[in-house]
Parts: C-alpha cells; sequence; structure tokens
C-alpha cells in the first residue's frame, strides 16, 4: 500500500510538471491516434479491411487506445471529461468543410476517436444531445464530397464509430434523426467507406430499439441501400454482416411493411449467389435468409397481402434449382434466372438427382438441400394460382421419388411441400383434374406414413393429404382405394376411443377427428353406411364421436363434428342422454364464437411474441383455409356460406356457426315429424344460448 500512494504521488507530480491530462491526452492524440496521409490515402483505396477506419489494428493505434482509457478513471476523469468538452465546444465553432486541409481533418478525427473511446465516462457529464452539433456538419461533408476520395470523408466513418459507441444510451426522440442519418451515410453517391461504416451502428441501434417505430420510417431505405452496398462487397464477412443487418430489417418489414425488392436489386442477389468464389455456405445461407424474407412479405395472411412478383418469384425457383443441384455454378453463357420453362425443367431434374442423394445427411450439400426446401415451401404458400405452372409439375415427379423411399428417409419439409402442390393443384383446377391422377399414389404414400413406428409431424401432415383427396374424391365413382385405408383407420379409432379420451391415442386427434368430418361432408351416405357397420350401431358411433367435442378447439371442427353425430343420430333413436349432452355442446359452440375476440387478441399476442425467432415461413393460410372448406359439405361453402370465405381462403366462424345450428333445427324437426322426438320439449331445458341460437334458426 505504501509503494502505491508513493508512485500514485509521484504520477500526479508527473501529471502536473507536463501540463496535466490534457497535455497528455493531446500527447497521445498526436503520436498515436493521428493518422498520416500515406495511412489515409491507403485506405480510402480499399475500406472494407479496417470498416471502422484506417490504422485501428496497429500496435501504437492499441496503445494509444489504452492510455486514452487509462485517463478515464480516477483522479484523472474529470480533467479528461473538461478537456474533451473542451474540443468539442472548439469543433462546434467551426464546422468541418469537404476540402478542409489534411491536418485539420485529422485533428477532427482525433476527436471522434476520443468521443467514442471515453463514452462511459463522457455519459456521466454529457448528454446525447450536446454531441448533436457534430451530427449536421458532418452529415453536409457527406453530401459536399459527392463520392469523391477527399480527406474529409474519414470523419462520417469515424462518427458511424462514435454512434455505435453511443447507441445504449441515445434517447428515444433521437431515433429518427440518426437513422435518417444514417440512411444518407448509405446512399449509392455516398463514398464506399462511409456506406461500410453505416452497417455498424445499424445493428447496435437495432438492438437497442428494435420495437421503436421510428423504423417504420427509415427500414426501406435502409434495406435499399444495403441491398445495394452488397455488390461491391468481395469479403465474405462483411457481406454476411450486410446480410444479416438486411434480414433483420426484412423481417421485422414483414409483419407490417410491404418491401419489394427491385429486378436490379434481385438480380445483384442472384449474382452474388452465383459467385465463383461463391463456395462461401455462411454467406449462401444469409442469403436464403434474405430471400426467405422476401417471400414472406407475400403471405397470404396479410390483408391485403403482397403479390409475390413475377421476378422475385423466378430468381427463387433459380436458387431453390441450384440448392437441389448441390449448389452448382452457373453455366459458362452466363445466364442467370432464365425463363419460367427453364426454370422448371432445371427445377425437377435437380429434384431427382438431389432425392436420390438425399442419404448424406450430414454433408453440406444437404444442409444446402433443407435450406432450398424452406425456401420453395414458402413459395408455395404465397405463389399465386395464375403463377403456378412452373412449379405443378413437381408433384407427380416429387411424389414418386418420396414413395421410393422409408417415411424416414424423408426430409423434414417433403410432406408440407407435397401438401402444399397437392392443394395448389386443387386451387388451379377446382374439379381436380390436376390431382385426381395423383389420388392412389398419394393415398399410398400417407398410408405408409402412418404405418411408419415414428409417429411425429409427417403423421399429422398424412391425415391433412388424406383429408384433401378425401374431398377431392369423385362422389359418383366412390372413395376406391381411399374406403379401405378409412374404414381401417376409423375402426382402429373406435376400439381405443376410450384411450383417446383420456389423452392417449396412436395417432393426433385433432388431424383424425377433421378426416373423419370431412368424410362425412364430402360422402355423407357413404360415411353413415360403413360407421353404422363399423360400430355396435350408429348412435353408439354418434356418442363416441360426440365424447371428443371437447377435446378440440377450432370452431369449425366443432359444428364439423356435430354435424356428423346429427347425421348418425337421426338415422338410428339415440337415446335422451345423448341429446341433452349435445345441447350442452351445442351450447358451448354458441359461447365459443362470442369469446373468439378474446382468443383473437391472444392469437396476435403470440404472433408477435414470435417476431424475434428469424426467418419464419409464410403462414399456411391456402392450405389451412381448403382444410376448413373440407369439413363442410361442398354444396354448403359454394353456395350458402360463399360470402363467408375470406380472401386468404378461411371461413367465417359465425356463419359457419349460424349455418350449423340452421342445420340442427332441420334435423330436430324432421325427428319430430317422425315422432322420434318431440324438439320442444327437448330445447325447453336446453341451456340458454343453445336455446337462443336454435330459436334463432326457426325451431
Amino acid at each position: 500500500l505504501e509503494s502505491a500512494t508513493v508512485c500514485h504521488s509521484q504520477f500526479a507530480d508527473f501529471l502536473r510538471s507536463h501540463g496535466g491530462v490534457a497535455a497528455l491526452c493531446e500527447l497521445c492524440c498526436a503520436v498515436a491516434l493521428q493518422l498520416s496521409a500515406d495511412d489515409l490515402q491507403a485506405w480510402l483505396a480499399d475500406p472494407e479491411d479496417q470498416l471502422q477506419g484506417p490504422s485501428c489494428q496497429t500496435e501504437l493505434h492499441t496503445a494509444g487506445e489504452g492510455l486514452v482509457r487509462a485517463l478515464g478513471q480516477q483522479p484523472a476523469e474529470q480533467a479528461l471529461v473538461e478537456h474533451v468538452a473542451q474540443r468539442l465546444a472548439q469543433e462546434a465553432a467551426q464546422p468541418p468543410a469537404v476540402h478542409d486541409a489534411f491536418a485539420m481533418v485529422a485533428r477532427r478525427d482525433t476527436l471522434l476517436q476520443l468521443l467514442s473511446l471515453c463514452q462511459p465516462v463522457l455519459k456521466k457529464h454529457l448528454q446525447f444531445p450536446q454531441l448533436s452539433c457534430l451530427l449536421e456538419p458532418v452529415a453536409n461533408l457527406v453530401q459536399q464530397s459527392n463520392g469523391q476520395a477527399t480527406a474529409s470523408v474519414l470523419l462520417p466513418v469515424r462518427l458511424c464509430t462514435v454512434l455505435k459507441a453511443w447507441a445504449a444510451d441515445l434517447p428515444a426522440n433521437a431515433l429518427l434523426p440518426v437513422l435518417l442519418l444514417l440512411v444518407g451515410f448509405l446512399h449509392e453517391s455516398s463514398h464506399r467507406a462511409v456506406r461500410l461504416a453505416a452497417v455498424s451502428p445499424l445493428r447496435a441501434l437495432w438492438e437497442r430499439f428494435s420495437d421503436n417505430e421510428a423504423w417504420s420510417e427509415a427500414t426501406g431505405p435502409l434495406i435499399n441501400g444495403c441491398l445495394a452496398l452488397l455488390s461491391s462487397l468481395r469479403l465474405p464477412e462483411v457481406q454476411w454482416r450486410c446480410l444479416n443487418l438486411v434480414h433483420l430489417f426484412l423481417s421485422e418489414e414483414a409483419q407490417s411493411g410491404r418491401y419489394e425488392a427491385t429486378d436490379r436489386t434481385l438480380q445483384q442477389l442472384l449474382s452474388l449467389w452465383r459467385r465463383p468464389e461463391g463456395g462461401e455456405l455462411l454467406i449462401c445461407h444469409a442469403l436464403l435468409d434474405v430471400f426467405r424474407a422476401l417471400v414472406l412479405m407475400s403471405c397470404l395472411s396479410k390483408q391485403p397481402s403482397l403479390p409475390l412478383s413475377p421476378p422475385l418469384l423466378q430468381c427463387c425457383l433459380a436458387v431453390v434449382s441450384d440448392c437441389f443441384a448441390n449448389h452448382k455454378l452457373p453455366s459458362s453463357n452466363g445466364s442467370s434466372a432464365g425463363s419460367a420453362s427453364h426454370v422448371e425443367a432445371a427445377l425437377e431434374a435437380d429434384v431427382t438427382a438431389a432425392v436420390g442423394h438425399l442419404g448424406e445427411r450430414g454433408s453440406a450439400s444437404a444442409t444446402m438441400f433443407d435450406s432450398g426446401s424452406l425456401l420453395l415451401l414458402a413459395i408455395l404458400r404465397t405463389v399465386d394460382a395464375s403463377q403456378a405452372g412452373p412449379i405443378l409439375g413437381l408433384f407427380p415427379r416429387l411424389l414418386g421419388l418420396y414413395g421410393e423411399l422409408p417415411p424416414t428417409a424423408l426430409h423434414e419439409s417433403a410432406l408440407d411441400i407435397l401438401l402444399e402442390l397437392c392443394i395448389l393443384c386443387v386451387t388451379v383446377a377446382p374439379g381436380a383434374a390436376e390431382l385426381r391422377p395423383h389420388l392412389d399414389a398419394s393415398m399410398r404414400l400417407c398410408s405408409r406414413c402412418l404405418q411408419s413406428e415414428s409417429k411425429g409431424r409427417n403423421c399429422e401432415l398424412s391425415f391433412q393429404m388424406l383429408q384433401v383427396l378425401v374431398a377431392q374424391a369423385d362422389g359418383k365413382t366412390g372413395l376406391g382405394h381411399l374406403q379401405d385405408l378409412l374404414t381401417e383407420l376409423f375402426t382402429r379409432w373406435l376400439t381405443t376411443s376410450n384411450l383417446q379420451t383420456n389423452g392417449h391415442s396412436e395417432y393426433p386427434l385433432h388431424s383424425m377427428l377433421q378426416l373423419f368430418c370431412t368424410w362425412h361432408a364430402r360422402h355423407g351416405t357413404n360415411f353413415c353406411q360403413h360407421v353404422a357397420s363399423l360400430a355396435p350401431s350408429a348412435s353408439h358411433a354418434a356418442k363416441t364421436l360426440l365424447s371428443c367435442y371437447r377435446l378440440v378447439r377450432p370452431v369449425t371442427l366443432r359444428a364439423s363434428l356435430l354435424s356428423s353425430t346429427l347425421s348418425l343420430a337421426e338415422s338410428d333413436a339415440a337415446d335422451l342422454t345423448f341429446w341433452q349432452e349435445l345441447l350442452r355442446c351445442c351450447d358451448d359452440l354458441a359461447c365459443s364464437v362470442q369469446k373468439k375476440a378474446a382468443s383473437t387478441l391472444l392469437a396476435q399476442t403470440l404472433q408477435s411474441l414470435k417476431a424475434s425467432l428469424g426467418t419464419k415461413l409464410p403462414i399456411p393460410a391456402r392450405s389451412a383455409g381448403t382444410l376448413q372448406r373440407c369439413l363442410l359439405p361442398r354444396e354448403v361453402v359454394e353456395g350458402e356460406l360463399r360470402s363467408a370465405v375470406r380472401e386468404d381462403g378461411s371461413l367465417d366462424e359465425k356463419a359457419v356457426v349460424r349455418w350449423f345450428f340452421s342445420r340442427c333445427a332441420v334435423c330436430l324437426r324432421q325427428l319430430g315429424t317422425r315422432g322420434v322426438l318431440d324438439p320442444q320439449a327437448l330445447i325447453a331445458v336446453a341451456p340458454e344460448s343453445a336455446l337462443v341460437a336454435l330459436r334463432a334458426s326457426g325451431l
């Protein structure tokens, strides 16, 4: 302690005898931090190696930074703050000009370095608005230089370092002016060094203010600036930083914005993807993130949705084709996306080759295949039916390839892709002309997945595909081979129904009930005949189905399930207990629509919480809407409920409930006419909501 005290006293004497902290700081700036003209010119020629400015990595510069940080500690802290404040006032009194002499630029540069290095100390005494006197004069330099390599370019670059250092302590109301300043820095007319430097503070500001409304005004121009910058970058690590920032902005913009990349920008991204030295997997995956985020803008759940532009579609299909071909380089003729027919041919050929080698799961090509599959899935969920021509040819080819593989060998997105293709076929040709030739092959693939020991997500997707196949089967010619599979599944479900109502099921109950309800909705007579023959009686099957009502939540599925039980009950006299339970379920259904507002708010909250999970896939709105409509009779969807179909294909649930109660009222009246029951006596003891709904339906 005595030695430390002596050293402290000697150091204090040294400072006093040499002009104090201010003189020592000035000496450090002149010797270690101030640049030489040669260093500046070398950096201006190629700034990509030193994004934060020249000479930042030399030993002398690092030692100088260490000394400045040491001066920021007691007992020199106050003196250092006063010195920096004095220099700041001097610079504010004499704004910089684009043609200032090099010596003046170099001295101003040292002040900016001090503001960055001393930020932990300065923030206790200076507020960010006090630094704003530097923002406008330095921003003017960027415009005045007009991209020329003058010495003054250095100052905006150093200012970016200052903004990054102060990002955590920036007041929220100062964010928008800073963002607009950085938009100017990123503009194509700015010098390349300034554009590169602007990326770093943007990331720091995003981490601090990602939920600030100021981004909504600046995100589009920032995305444009970063994408334009990409074409001039050569180092993979710098490319990745820029792409990662674009990905963050696009993912946020996809929540509420309508950003649309230009054809020129897409061609630049495609060129970066296909660079000969582009074997950098990190860059390839970052580009795939950007492409998926661009496609996410066209998610069908957004109202109004942004159509997937033809240039973006062709660009993404070309990238997917490369992924499926183990990221082959472009042909020697330098062609890019090509026509739709060329893309289709390449895509189909590359799918064949890639799927045939899916056993190499640990390879980089397999990883690229998986990423390409996710991009293809995003396209399938957003592409308009009128644009689907080049893609539909994939359906029979993929179906054949996947049919030759064991279910455990299917890649993660295989059945998702098949389901979306299947539904696209139905959308393009409502009469199922595109789908019907492949019904048997699709059914066999689903059956094999259901028989697999692994009952994962592929099992659920298989039920959804079967649901579409059943809905599209021709009612005149019958269900064909689907009949045997439906009979087997219903028998298995019926014999294990006690386990399922207790939460134990071999298959996902929700998906299985959707399939049975579709069977009833689209082939009602066939359903009732076969179910009655499989169960001890039709009423027994009705009771078993009714017992599952409270195990599912979607309103349309609940209405369809109750409609199925009605069909079975009216063909076989059910006892009073059944009808009382049915009315309790009807009451719950009527109440559930009234509570829908609260559940919608919850869904929106959950959706916002997912916004930080990286690039999401577009919501499968088209397939979800199709599967929902399959739960109701075709003539009802295309007739009575035609106006209840929303733009994304889903149904207005209030209209569905009104349809069900109308059907229930008709059924009860018919049973009353036949003398099976007294509908008025039955509903007289019905719960209030069910009673009101039935009365409103004319009972």
